[in-house]
C-alpha cells in the first residue's frame, strides 16, 4: 500500500464526524451505513488506521453518496476527495477546500495539514483560502504515474452510478435499501419474485 492509503481512515472519520445531520454535528456509523448502503462493521474497519483496508471504487462511490445526502457538498467532489486519499488519484487541495466549506466550524488550513497530511510551506496567516489551496496544489508532492487520472475515475464513477445490477439483490451480503430505508422481509420477497419473473420472461422469449 502506498502513502495515499494511510490518509483514507482519517479523512473518512473526520468528514463523518463533522457532517451535520438533523441539527447534530456528525453522522453515526449506523446512519452513514443507512445512507450509503455500506455495512456498519466495514465502515468501522475502514476508519481504523491499523486495519489498512483499501476500499473498492464501488465502496468509495457509495460512501461519497452517503456523506453528501445531509449536506450541500457536491457528490463528485466528495468522490474525488475520498478516492484520492484511498490511493486512486492525486490529492487535490482545491477539492478538499470545497468539501470543508460544507462542514461547520472546520478550518481549511487545519484540515489540509492535520487530516490530509500536507507538509509543504504555506502562509498560515493568509486569509484567502483559495490561495492556500492553489499554493498547496502546486507544491504537493504527490506525483505518481501509476495513479489513475481524475477524468478516468469520474468516467468509471458515472458508469457505476448509471447501472443497477439486480443480481446484487440476490446476494445476502448486499444491503438492499429504498429511500434510505432497509427493505423489510416482505419487500425483499416481492423484489426477488420480480427478478425471478423477469428471468422467466426472458427465457420464454428465446
Amino acid at each position: 500500500m502506498n502513502s495515499f492509503d494511510y490518509k483514507f481512515p482519517e479523512v473518512l472519520k473526520f468528514i463523518r464526524n463533522h457532517t451535520p445531520y438533523q441539527g447534530k454535528k456528525g453522522l453515526s456509523l449506523r446512519k452513514l451505513s443507512e445512507l450509503s448502503g455500506v455495512s456498519t462493521p466495514y465502515i468501522s474497519q475502514l476508519e481504523q488506521f491499523s486495519q489498512q483496508r483499501k476500499p473498492s471504487m464501488e465502496t468509495v462511490s457509495k460512501l461519497a453518496t452517503g456523506l453528501t445526502v445531509p449536506t450541500k457538498a457536491d457528490q463528485s467532489d466528495m468522490f474525488k476527495l475520498l478516492s484520492s486519499t484511498a490511493g486512486y488519484s492525486k490529492i487535490d487541495p482545491r477539492i478538499a477546500l470545497k468539501i470543508t466549506r460544507t462542514l461547520p466550524n472546520v478550518k481549511f488550513s487545519d484540515f489540509l495539514q492535520l487530516v490530509l497530511g500536507y507538509t509543504g510551506i504555506i502562509n498560515l496567516d493568509e486569509t484567502n483560502e483559495e490561495r492556500i489551496a492553489n499554493e498547496a496544489y502546486k507544491n504537493w508532492d504527490n506525483d505518481n504515474s501509476e495513479l489513475e487520472t481524475v477524468d478516468e475515475l469520474l468516467y468509471q464513477y458515472k458508469l457505476m452510478r448509471n447501472n443497477i445490477h439486480l443480481e446484487d439483490c440476490e446476494d445476502g451480503n448486499h444491503k438492499i435499501m429504498l429511500d434510505s430505508k432497509d427493505l423489510t422481509k416482505v419487500e425483499n420477497i416481492v423484489l426477488l419474485g420480480a427478478i425471478k419473473t423477469i428471468r422467466e420472461l426472458r427465457n420464454n422469449g428465446k
